[in-house]
């Protein structure tokens, strides 16, 4: 072997004591909530900049009616815990 591929082989083997895997246990403490998300929580048509009452094609979606859901939905979503106990939530940005 040439002086070149010692070294490489020399620079793989350092490479791979330096990437072991170091093993950690982490404990992350989670819970489905219930919540109400409102699909469109400006009130306006995005596209076109109407208020959603007053427009026309938006409206059939929106709007509830009997046969209608309307814009804001029941939904589930998984929150972080401060313990195990799960009686606080962490902070999260959008709910």
């Amino acid at each position: 072997m040439g002086l070149a591929n010692i070294l490489l082989c020399m620079v793989l083997v350092f490479l791979c004591f330096l990437n072991q895997a170091r093993c950690e246990t982490r404990n992350y403490h989670i819970a489905a909530v219930g919540i109400k998300w409102d699909y469109a929580p400006s009130g306006y048509n995005q596209l076109n900049g109407k208020p959603l009452d007053e427009d026309s094609e938006a409206k059939i979606f929106t709007k509830r009616g009997k046969d209608r859901i309307g814009r804001v939905y029941n939904k589930v979503v998984y929150r972080e815990c401060t313990d195990s106990s799960c009686d606080a939530m962490k902070k999260h940005p959008h709910i």
